[in-house]
């Protein structure tokens, strides 16, 4: 699911008697976001009674965008108009595209729609997605000019749409949560101003780990999205931009990671299709920092979007808890400078291969757990780094959960992916005993055409020595 980008969630549909019938309105949709995105998808929370025709018909894409080679796909999801731009980098701040509307009224529209962007560097996760009437980028909200452009009762940096504007960014804003964990309570606050610039020396090999727990929520979690200001720490999270060295601990979500070590802030953003429990680890990132090491109350989170799969907004606590790094197991003499990694010998190792032996109809995505618990070994590797290797192109995600001796794996294709197809191939240590195909159970968690339509699937294991 998407997160809606305002907190209502009330229908868009006009209270009438004709059952979808009524004036066709087109309306015009773009971005303010933040960095752009490779793949950009919109979806709007109306019922296709709602949509003037099919939607492949109902939405353009701007000219702008199909002149930099974007391509449109637009089809019903889950009730709902599902549109994604895909094949160009979007940029941050574009005008996207219009669909025709029947029996809609037009000022709701903004608060049902929601947005996921698939970053092509440091970028927002769920950029703010402006709605408006006319095909013209300033009749959304312009930040600097002291006018409700959008009509919606908020000038400039009050506008939701204005809050990555690098002004805004910057006004005073201040936050305060308080939750418990583990018998603990903590009081968290942002800071009311950008934080100043600083320098900070590192110390090689001083890392610890920050791990980000859901503690509590008022309902499934379909959708989060948190900000950490690090700026009280003395130091920063390992890498930068849309790569820091952060991994997700939950099985079957997509988690997008963006730090700006500028002004201090490591943003989440996390889409579970089923909903997930509260408390739960979220996710785990690597802090490297110079003489004096970060404590909890280092890293202020600040809620800035939660949702049930339902898209109803609810209230939920996140905490941070900061531990020692894991060691690295490194191997060496002491008459040597040379320092050498253990070796897996080849007879331990495995290569896994699960195919696509049937589906319905050619499959726009896919994704399936493999649960793998009582075989006989692991997949090497962890979380986004477990080795795997896609037969099928780039756009795929792999996240190997060994807490759960789960593995998720996930693919897009524009084309459509036809049976029979081996999708990837996953490398497998099993120092005492050869690993059989029945090892591994694999769950179908959501398979579909490259028309949004559901599809049915079916993936099958093989088992090989490694080459």
């Amino acid at each position: 699911m998407l997160r809606a980008t305002a907190a209502a969630t009330a229908l868009v549909m006009l209270a009438s008697c004709n059952g979808g019938t009524g004036s066709t309105t087109t309306v015009f949709f773009g971005s303010n976001g933040n960095g752009g995105c490779r793949t950009l998808t919109v979806r709007v929370q109306v019922g296709p009674e709602h949509v003037a025709g099919a939607p492949a018909e109902a939405c353009m894409l701007d000219e702008a965008l199909v002149a930099a080679g974007c391509r449109i796909l637009a089809g019903e999801q889950d009730g709902a108009l599902q549109v994604t731009i895909l094949g160009c980098i979007v940029p941050e701040a574009a005008s996207l595209f219009s669909c025709a509307f029947r029996g809609v009224d037009p000022a709701n529209v903004q608060r049902v729609t929601s947005s996921l962007c698939g970053c092509a560097d440091r970028c927002d996760p769920f950029p703010p997605i402006c709605v408006a009437l006319a095909d013209d980028r300033s009749a959304c909200e312009q930040c600097l000019n002291g006018v409700d452009d959008d009509g919606n009762g908020s000038v400039d940096c009050v506008d939701e749409n204005c809050r990555h504007v690098l002004p805004c960014a910057s006004t005073t804003t201040t936050s305060t949560s308080s939750s418990t964990l583990h018998g603990y309570t903590t009081t968290t606050s942002t800071p009311t101003t950008n934080p100043p610039s600083t320098t900070t020396t590192l110390v090689a090999g001083k890392e610890l780990v920050v791990d980000f727990d859901i503690a509590s929520a008022s309902g499934l979690i379909g959708a989060l999205q948190i900000a950490v200001d690090y700026s009280s720490a003395k130091g920063t999270f390992v890498g930068t931009a849309g790569a820091p060295q952060c991994n997700s601990h939950v099985p079957g979500s997509l988690v997008s990671f963006n730090d700006d070590d500028v002004n201090k802030t490591l943003r989440m953003g996390f889409v579970s299709l089923q909903g997930v429990q509260a408390p739960v680890r979220l996710a785990t990132c690597r802090f490297a920092y110079g003489s004096e090491a970060p404590v909890k109350e280092d890293f202020g989170i600040v809620v800035e979007d939660a949702a049930d799969p339902d898209f109803n907004p609810i209230q939920v606590d996140v905490e941070p808890e900061v531990e020692p790094a894991p060691p690295t197991t490194v191997v060496s003499t002491t008459t040597s400078s040379t320092s050498t990694t253990l070796a897996v010998p080849d007879s331990e190792l495995y290569t896994i291969y699960f195919d696509l032996t049937q589906a319905s109809a050619p499959l726009g995505a896919l994704q399936f757990d493999v649960g793998y618990e009582g075989s006989p070994g692991e997949f090497v590797g962890s979380f986004g780094d477990v080795d795997c290797r896609s037969r099928v192109g780039n756009n795929r995600a792999y996240n190997d959960l060994e807490s759960n001796d789960t593995l998720t794996i996930g693919f897009v294709s524009l084309e459509g992916l036809d049976a029979p197809l081996t999708l990837v191939r996953c490398r497998y240590r099993a120092p005492a005993q050869a690993p059989v195909a029945a090892d591994f159970a694999v769950t179908i968690a959501d398979a579909s055409g490259t028309d949004f339509e559901p599809a049915t699937a079916t993936v099958t294991v093989r088992v090989s020595a490694a080459p």
